[in-house]
């Protein structure tokens, strides 16, 4: 697990939680508030300044480029993780470094998200670390922990098994 660089950030507290962290977006969407994760070797403060990398980076451009999102999950503590079925606390969701989004609107959300997936792979590459199309929603990792990837998440008879199409360089 890699260190966050902290340098770009505020010393994040609780007494921010409400506060901008980028153009669009706040702390408060995370979700959650960070919380240690020793797993990781991570502070509040580092999971708050991934947090504020990944809107930066990720969340911001969209914005900028129309797209109206809503994060259907963002950082995830390690005990609620742990409670989806996670293995370990090093993933990017309880590092602060990964969300899940979705387009508002009226249409089809799995159209809506797939046109979203190409946007990012398109015109995002070098932004992301991971990106994955989960059918309604996008994952999508900055500075990510996870194997750098770009993933499409097929449903074949009530399963859903990723498939590899192709890694980021």
């Amino acid at each position: 697990v890699t260190i966050t660089d902290t340098t770009d950030c505020p010393t994040y507290t609780d007494a921010m939680w409400d506060t901008p962290c980028s153009k669009y977006f706040k702390f408060s969407q995370m979700k959650y508030k960070p919380v240690a994760n020793p797993e990781a070797n991570l502070t509040p403060a580092q999971i708050a300044c991934n947090w504020q990398k990944l809107c930066r980076n990720i969340l911001d451009p969209l914005v900028d480029a129309g797209f109206k999102i809503t994060i259907s999950s963002g950082y995830r503590t390690p005990a609620f993780d742990k409670s989806l079925g996670a293995k370990n606390s090093i993933g990017d969701h309880p590092c602060g470094r990964a969300v899940d989004i979705q387009i508002l609107g009226q249409g089809d959300p799995a159209e809506k998200a797939k046109g979203l997936f190409k946007h990012i792979g398109k015109n995002m590459n070098g932004s992301f670390s991971q990106l994955i199309y989960e059918g309604r929603w996008v994952h999508a990792a900055h500075g990510g922990n996870s194997p750098e990837s770009v993933s499409v998440l097929v449903a074949r008879n009530g399963t859903a098994p990723y498939q590899q199409v192709g890694g980021l360089s």
